[in-house]
């Protein structure tokens, strides 16, 4: 019992941790993205609207692969 505690505990500082730096993780990202944004052909307002919402519905891996690309 004492383990399941712990691990909700680690799991609870994590979602602190990232809402504290919700912002500066933001920024890493499209400090990430920007070089593929540089030499995409789809316009940056779409591919910022789609990054956007990706996150909006907490599709995390559908925004790690778009950053992969």
């Amino acid at each position: 019992m004492g383990g399941k505690t712990f691990f909700a505990i680690k799991i609870m500082e994590v979602q602190m941790y990232l809402r504290k730096n919700f912002g500066f993780l933001i920024l890493l990202i499209l400090i990430v993205l920007l070089p593929h944004l540089a030499q995409s052909t789809t316009p940056p307002e779409q591919i910022a609207e789609k990054f956007v919402e990706l996150l909006a519905t907490k599709n995390y891996d559908g925004a790690y692969q778009m950053m992969d690309s």
